[in-house]
C-alpha cells in the first residue's frame, strides 16, 4: 500500500458528506494521509489507454489491472480520470476490495462525500481484515464533525494494525478532539510517543500527555499539518 504524500487540505479531498470543519480547526490534525490500495502485483499495469485483454485472464485479474491504471491517474492528482477506470474494474469484479478503496479516495477528491463513505464501508466489508478502508472512513467523518463515529472507525483500523503509528495516531487525535479524558487516552498518548518515529507527532503527544495530567481544560495544542511520507 501507498500513502499518498500530500498536505492535508479542508479545501480538498476530504469534503465530507456533512458539513465541513472551518479550516482553523483543521490545524489540529497533524500528519494525515488517506490510504490508497494498490496490488503489488498489479504495479506495472497498461497505460490509461490500454484495457486488459486476453482469454487467460479471470475477471479478477481484469480487475487488479484496472484498479493500478487507477491508482497511477490518482497519484497524478486525476481523479475525474481514475473514476470511470475504477468503475470498469468493478465491473469486471464488483467484490474487488481495493478499487471500491480507491473509488471511496475519488469521490472523497471530487466532494462527493456520501459516495466516499458508502465505498469506504464496501472496501471495509470486502476487505475484512485490512486497516485502510477503516482509517479512510475515520477521515472523512472525523472532517465532517462526527467525531464519535471517527473514533469507532479509527478504532477498527487500530485493532487491525496495531503496530502502524499512523493508526494509533489518528485515533489519539480524534479522541482528544472529541475532549475524552482519563487514562484510557492517556495510554494511547503514551503509546504513540514510543511508537512513532515523527519527531512533530511525539511533540503533539507530549503537550497533550501533560494538558491532561495537569487536568486543564485549554482547546488542544495545535501541531504541524504535514504530509505524511510514502510508505509500503
Amino acid at each position: 500500500m501507498l500513502f499518498p504524500s500530500e498536505f492535508f487540505d479542508s479545501s480538498r479531498s476530504l469534503q465530507h458528506a456533512r458539513s465541513p470543519i472551518a479550516a482553523g480547526r483543521c490545524r489540529i490534525l497533524p500528519l494525515i494521509a488517506v490510504v490508497l490500495v494498490c496490488l503489488v502485483a498489479g504495479c506495472r499495469s497498461p497505460r490509461p489507454s490500454q484495457k486488459p485483454s486476453g482469454p487467460s485472464l479471470s475477471p479478477t485479474a481484469r480487475a487488479s489491472l484496472e484498479n493500478d491504471v487507477a491508482y497511477r491517474l490518482i497519484l497524478e492528482g486525476k481523479y475525474a480520470d481514475a473514476e470511470p477506470v475504477l468503475h470498469r474494474a468493478l465491473d469486471y469484479d464488483d467484490r474487488f476490495g481495493p478499487a471500491h478503496n480507491n473509488l471511496g479516495l475519488v469521490y472523497a477528491k471530487l466532494g462527493r462525500s456520501y459516495d466516499a463513505a458508502h465505498e469506504y464501508d464496501a472496501a471495509a466489508r470486502l476487505m475484512i481484515r485490512s486497516a485502510e478502508p477503516h482509517n479512510n472512513l475515520g477521515l472523512l467523518l472525523e472532517e465532517a464533525g462526527m467525531l464519535s463515529d471517527a473514533v469507532d472507525a479509527f478504532a477498527a483500523a487500530h485493532q487491525r494494525d496495531e503496530e502502524n503509528p499512523l493508526y494509533l495516531a489518528n485515533l489519539a487525535r480524534a479522541r482528544v478532539r472529541r475532549g475524552d479524558r482519563g487514562e484510557e487516552v492517556i495510554r494511547l498518548l503514551e503509546l504513540l510517543q514510543i511508537r512513532t518515529n515523527d519527531p512533530r507527532w511525539r511533540d503533539w503527544a507530549r503537550s497533550q500527555l501533560l494538558r491532561l495530567r495537569a487536568d486543564v481544560s485549554p482547546p488542544p495544542t495545535s501541531a504541524p499539518t504535514s504530509a505524511t511520507p510514502p510508505a509500503t
